[in-house]
């Protein structure tokens, strides 16, 4: 527990959900499927992963590439915070 009473398993899950949403944000905002998917064949495979070549240990991966483009101006990227009420953050516990 920490000085203000919450679990630090509590924290990490906030933090995971918060990273899920800003990765889920940058696929649904900069992700163009005919330019941005890539993928590796015949890599190193997870030997529990039963579709893949157990013999050899091969597989394939996909790789998403959800940066902002450099030629474009960042700020058509960034998302935008709603604002958040005193109220609301005691209601909340925020």
């Amino acid at each position: 527990m920490n000085k203000h009473g919450n679990h630090r398993s509590r924290q990490a899950v906030d933090v995971i959900r918060v990273l899920q949403e800003a990765l889920q944000t940058a696929r649904a905002t900069r992700f163009q499927g005919d330019r941005d998917l890539l993928m590796v064949t015949d890599t190193y495979a997870s030997r529990l992963d039963p579709s893949s070549d157990l013999k050899n240990k091969l597989g394939c991966k996909l790789g998403f590439d959800a940066t902002i483009p450099m030629k474009k101006p960042r700020e058509g990227f960034v998302r935008g915070v709603t604002p958040v009420s005193e109220r609301a953050k005691k209601a909340l516990k925020l």
